[in-house]
């Protein structure tokens, strides 16, 4: 009872805290793509797009590198997305700057031209390992630009560093082959990946298991000390919660085959509602299933794994706080 008892007192004082998580981060993987011309587009320079991008060897890394973005973004993509942020990714921190058209097109060459050509078969044929394959194909398509692994790359999709452990690489195959079928409207885009390629980078994100974890705890840092809801949300974003939560764990949507009750991972936002604190630790430390909604059916492939072992008892208490902070609160 004390136990619980410190963590209620700690959620009721703690959660006026909370606020949303700000990208952080080192410098994704630096790119030898041909984009220091994005440093002298008169838009660009204009609108300060470094002060959030990183661009060649300049930059922020508050939003995502921008080395590649010709790889992974159509121009119809970025067309649309440089016309209204807000329209493609709802809630975005990327400003509307009420570009006109004639900038749009500017930014739009320059951008499309920022991409790096590879032999994707060769980089297969050529690796020992189907692993090492996918590690090689994650670096030359800078996936380090919104994803993170240990201490490097973004935090502008799910940390990856224990992806290993929370996904299953089946369900992580059909993802990387259509995005857009498991979350309409994700901000994933679809590189079009052959089969070989997924079956490489499936192979080396099921390696990934928290190898590097402890290199990367910054709730440790003393800025967080007296923000237990802050402590929370990052080790929350460092396990990869919201890989199948969503952002903040508040906007679930992603589609977990034979789930009940409607095939949909869940949000956060009502567990202080549904559930007891000691609940909560107990669904965070032991591994949790998803009813199926057809028994007779395969078992849905997206499980909360155990987490059991891979906390201090301080983390457990602020990834409570956190999660209890989600939704409303027991009166």
């Amino acid at each position: 009872m004390g136990g619980n008892r410190r963590v209620w007192i700690t959620l009721f004082a703690a959660c006026a805290l909370l606020i949303p998580n700000a990208a952080q981060g080192l410098f994704g993987s630096d790119s030898e793509n041909p984009a220091d011309h994005l440093l002298k587009n008169p838009v660009a320079v204009s609108r300060s797009c470094v002060s959030c991008h990183t661009i060649g060897q300049s930059g922020s890394t508050v939003g995502p590198n921008l080395n590649q973005v010709g790889n992974r973004r159509s121009s119809d993509w970025l067309r649309k997305w440089l016309r209204n942020p807000s329209a493609v990714k709802p809630g975005t921190a990327m400003p509307n700057f009420g570009l006109t058209e004639q900038e749009i097109e500017s930014l739009v060459t320059d951008l499309s031209r920022a991409r790096k050509t590879f032999d994707q078969q060769a980089i297969i044929a050529e690796s020992p390992t189907p692993d090492e394959a996918g590690r090689r194909l994650f670096e030359v398509y800078d996936c380090y630009a919104c994803h993170r692994i240990g201490q490097k790359g973004r935090y502008n999709g799910p940390d990856l560093t224990w992806v290993g452990k929370w996904q299953d690489m089946n369900w992580e195959a059909g993802w990387l082959a259509d995005p857009d079928a498991h979350r309409p409207g994700t901000f994933m885009p679809n590189f079009k990946l052959s089969p070989g390629e997924i079956k490489a980078l499936t192979a080396f994100l099921g390696t990934l298991k928290g190898q590097t974890h402890a290199e990367d705890k910054r709730w440790a840092d003393p800025l967080y000390r007296s923000k237990p809801v802050k402590r929370g949300e990052l080790i929350f974003e460092k396990l990869g919660c919201r890989g199948c939560h969503g952002e903040r764990g508040t906007a679930g949507g992603f589609r977990n085959p034979n789930a009940a009750p409607n095939e949909m991972v869940p949000a956060l936002a009502d567990v202080s509602k549904k559930y007891s604190i000691d609940q909560v630790k107990q669904i965070i430390l032991t591994s949790r299933h998803p009813r199926p909604l057809d028994p007779a059916g395969a078992p849905p492939p997206l499980v909360c794994p155990a987490w059991s072992g891979h906390f201090e008892d301080t983390e457990l208490n602020d990834l409570i706080v956190y999660v209890m902070c989600l939704g409303p609160q027991h009166p």
